[in-house]
């Protein structure tokens, strides 16, 4: 297999400019490229990040304060956290995800809908959504150190979301608190 259309999506940039228009005209977004394959769309209150690899497109928010490798903040997971959405169903980590093009135009749809906010600089949720983040990582590590056949782990490789709350009861019946890890979580 050829390792270059992995990594490499030809009319990438274009297919940007076409699924992004509005919002590039409504916000004034200028579209860089700062590395090969790597665009930012760089707007007065905040910035995308987009790139591609390996058929998915990545898209996240970045306020014009944070620094080159300060992390960004995907929107799908961002809208999952402001709409209360458990699980979209087809933006499961298991699910074809669509074409690259249609992936451009679901995140654009989402923002342009949902999300405008934050293009005028509204990061009032950070702080919520990162401690969300941080509880999803621990919970996340303490279903992998289960067996293969432990319930709740079944229930997280099926994509129930009800994995959360049984491992959330599970904790406070056994008096279990989880410690932050040394890879931040």
């Amino acid at each position: 297999m050829n390792m270059d259309l992995l990594t490499n999506y030809s009319g990438f940039k274009e297919d940007i400019e076409t699924a992004f228009k509005d919002l590039i005209n409504e916000f004034d977004l200028t579209l860089t490229e700062p590395y090969v394959g790597s665009f930012l769309l760089k707007g007065p209150k905040c910035d995308i990040t987009l790139y591609y690899d390996r058929g998915v497109i990545s898209c996240a928010f970045k306020q014009i304060t944070d620094k080159e490798l300060d992390p960004a903040y995907e929107v799908w997971p961002v809208y999952r956290y402001l709409y209360h959405i458990e699980q979209l169903g087809k933006r499961d980590d298991s699910a074809d995800w669509g074409s690259p093009k249609q992936q451009l135009v679901e995140s654009s749809n989402i923002i342009q809908t949902k999300l405008k906010n934050i293009l005028i600089g509204d990061f009032s949720w950070l702080d919520g959504y990162l401690k969300k983040e941080k509880r999803e990582g621990q919970l996340t590590l303490f279903v992998f150190d289960l067996d293969q056949n432990h319930p709740f782990k079944i229930k997280f490789w099926k994509g129930d979301p009800s994995w959360r709350a049984d491992v959330e009861k599970y904790l406070l019946d056994n008096n279990i608190v989880l410690l932050d890890t040394k890879w931040g979580v």
